[in-house]
């Protein structure tokens, strides 16, 4: 049988989490820039490196447009069975932050 999502005991602990942030995704660019070669230190005359700034901006913009105006959108199945048929699904609305 083909695994189709998440199990429940885990999407239960997702409250646990922190969230996104923008310092976590900026380290993990750099860390990938590292590893692919690309220079992340300071220029050789000491200046900041500015394709490091160029990153920062585009995550925190990504990251500021993503808390103002995401949402998740998922799929609830029939919930219980009653003696008139089963519940109808509906859909359901949060945040992604």
């Amino acid at each position: 049988m083909p695994i189709t999502g998440l199990p429940n005991f885990i999407l239960a602990g997702a409250s646990l989490l922190n969230g996104s942030s923008d310092t976590g995704a900026f380290a993990n660019v750099i860390l990938r820039l590292q590893e692919s070669g690309l220079p992340t230190d300071d220029n050789a005359d000491g200046s900041p490196n500015l394709m490091n700034l160029a990153f920062l901006c585009l995550i925190q913009g990504m990251n500021e447009e993503a808390t103002k105006n995401s949402k998740v959108e998922v799929f609830i199945p029939p919930l219980a069975v009653t003696p008139a048929g089963f519940t109808t699904p509906t859909k359901a609305y949060g945040k992604c932050y």
